[in-house]
């Protein structure tokens, strides 16, 4: 039996890793383990005890999963929501619906604002975040281009 804290001081002290360990911390935890990789040594100890980990920066912080998530809430709530702002923007040459698939597949699920499109007009209708709206400014600048044409000339002569 050895105390939680003493097994992650281990873990820090072996791998290099900065480590903070919450107050909340404690406990006994019986291991033996032999060539088993730091992390996975680490994440078994922090789920026998209820425990988590998040990363911030080159320090690695241990608390109960209870109080890393009240963290994460916390955070969340603090960060203001973007400010959304909607634009209409034509499309010339490409189809805005194809515009409009490559732009969601940059983008992630949970992110602010949407986007639809005008089939009738081929216009791009955007709420988004200032950024990303720049973003989509630019990949429309890049893929709203005239397709390259050929031109075929002819000459008829006749000879009598």
């Amino acid at each position: 039996d050895v105390e939680v804290r003493s097994v992650l001081k281990v873990l820090a002290d072996f791998t290099g890793v900065n480590l903070v360990a919450s107050d909340a911390v404690q406990g006994k935890v019986t291991l033996r383990l032999h060539e088993v990789p730091w992390e996975q040594a680490l994440d078994l100890v922090l789920r026998s005890k209820g425990l988590g980990r998040r990363q911030e920066g080159n320090v690695l912080l241990v608390a109960p999963l209870a109080e890393l998530a009240g963290h994460d809430t916390q955070a969340r709530a603090a960060q203001a929501p973007p400010t959304l702002v909607r634009e209409l923007l034509t499309v010339s040459h490409a189809r805005a619906g194809d515009i409009v698939q490559l732009f969601q597949a940059m983008v992630e699920d949970d992110d602010p604002g949407a986007i639809t499109v005008d089939e009738r007009t081929n216009t791009i209708i955007a709420s988004q975040p200032s950024a990303r709206l720049a973003d989509l400014r630019r990949l429309l600048a890049q893929l709203d281009v005239p397709v390259r044409q050929v031109m075929i000339e002819a000459r008829i002569v006749e000879a009598n």
